[in-house]
């Protein structure tokens, strides 16, 4: 979502980070210069996996009564689009 919001933002004549600065809220990968929060999407897949995995070997069928949940930090990706600000 990310680079094509950027290009309208262009289109319109705005300019990143001149005008504004600009920050993703979910960046997929990590080679963009957009800043933002990068979500690692590689471990949420991981920790997937990992789950159905455990309720295959412990032979759960459907709704778990009592459902596990996993969280997975994201971290913050400095990019160009925000340029550091001295306060």
């Amino acid at each position: 979502m990310g680079p094509k919001t950027l290009d309208v933002l262009n289109r319109f004549g705005y300019q990143v980070p001149q005008d504004f600065s600009y920050v993703g809220l979910e960046l997929p990968f990590r080679d963009t210069n957009i800043a933002g929060i990068h979500c690692n999407h590689e471990l949420v897949a991981e920790a997937a996996v990992d789950l159905v995995i455990n309720q295959i070997n412990a032979n759960e069928r459907g709704l778990a009564e009592f459902p596990k949940t996993v969280t997975i930090d994201g971290y913050w990706q400095d990019g160009s689009t925000m340029p550091g600000k001295e306060l």
